[in-house]
């Protein structure tokens, strides 16, 4: 995965930095800056979640932990009734009442292992 920078300058005469990737499913994806390090910093970080496949597409990241969890939960087939109970009382407990407004995105693992 090869991204890349480019310098784009603006109608007032500002320059912003462009920094471009390819995701696994070939979608291109940018953001501007107005600093070239943090459109590197960007860059990297997003080309490590690629190759380390932790990377997650930012449209996924814009629901909610309790909107997303509702849908896992939903999704889960062929579960014993005491496995769906467990689940349920796990998340309504443990889980949401931390992190159930929290935008999936912006949950770490760092923050979940502490």
């Amino acid at each position: 995965m090869a991204g890349s920078i480019n310098t784009v300058e603006l109608e007032d005469g500002t320059k912003r930095y462009r920094a471009r990737y390819r995701d696994v499913a070939g979608r291109q994806h940018e953001r501007r800056f107005r600093r070239k390090i943090d459109a590197q910093r960007w860059l990297d970080e997003q080309t490590s979640a690629l190759v380390t496949q932790t990377w997650t597409a930012p449209e996924r990241g814009r629901v909610t932990v309790d909107v997303w969890a509702e849908q896992w939960l939903a999704a889960q087939t062929g579960l014993t009734p005491s496995t769906l109970y467990r689940y349920r009382s796990l998340l309504r407990v443990q889980i949401l009442p931390r992190w159930g407004r929290h935008w999936l995105a912006d949950v770490t693992h760092a923050e979940v292992a502490a």
